[in-house]
C-alpha cells in the first residue's frame, strides 16, 4: 500500500486537489516530469529522459479515482553485451484506487504512486536490439554443445530406472 500522507517533494503538479473534483468533474493531466523523483541513478540504471504521464481523475462515490498512462525510457546495461542501451518503459493503462477517507488534507500525491509503478515495470535484465544482441553469437562457443536432448512428448522421468513388473495395482472400489 502507498504511503499517501507524503508530502509531494517535487511539483506541486503532482498534486490532486479532493475538492476540486466534487460534482463530477473530471480532472485530465499531462504532465512531462524530470525523472529526479524516482531517485534512480545508478551505474546500471538510471533515467536520463522525462517522463510523460497523460490520465483522467475522478471521484466515484467515496474514492479516488485515477486511470493513468505512463512512458519512459531508462539506460541500462545489456546483459548479453553488457553496453550502455535506452530501453522503453510503456504503461499503457493504470488504474489504481484511493479511498477518500485516507487521504489526509483532501490532496493526494501522485509521487510515491508513479514511482512506484515504473520501477516495478523494470525488468529484471534487458537486452539490447530488442532481444537479438549481437552478442550472442561470442556466447555460443561458451555455451555446452551436447546437450541432452529430451522429446517433447516424453519431458523428463524421474522414475524411468524403477522397474513396475512386480509391483500390484489395487484398485478401491
Amino acid at each position: 500500500m502507498l504511503a499517501t500522507g507524503l508530502l509531494c517533494r517535487m511539483d506541486d503538479r503532482l498534486k490532486i486537489y479532493v475538492d476540486r473534483l466534487k460534482d463530477g468533474h473530471t480532472e485530465k493531466i499531462q504532465l512531462d516530469l524530470p525523472p529526479n523523483f524516482l531517485e534512480v541513478d545508478e551505474a546500471e540504471l538510471c533515467f536520463n529522459e522525462n517522463i510523460a504521464v497523460k490520465g483522467d481523475i475522478y471521484l466515484a462515490q467515496n474514492d479516488l479515482i485515477l486511470h493513468l498512462q505512463l512512458d519512459a525510457t531508462c539506460s541500462a546495461l545489456c546483459a548479453i553485451c553488457n553496453e550502455k542501451n535506452e530501453f522503453p518503459i510503456a504503461i499503457p493503462s493504470i488504474y489504481h484506487v484511493e479511498q477518500l477517507d485516507d487521504i489526509k488534507g483532501a490532496v493526494f500525491c501522485l509521487e510515491s504512486l508513479l514511482r512506484e509503478t515504473l520501477l516495478l515495470e523494470i525488468p529484471p535484465f534487458f537486452e539490447c536490439h530488442q532481444g537479438q544482441c549481437p552478442g550472442r553469437e561470442q556466447l555460443t562457443s561458451f555455451l555446452k554443445k551436447d546437450v541432452e536432448k529430451v522429446k517433447e512428448e516424453e519431458g523428463i522421468n524421474p522414475f524411468a530406472h524403477l522397474s513396475f513388473k512386480d509391483s500390484k495395482i489395487v484398485e478401491n472400489s
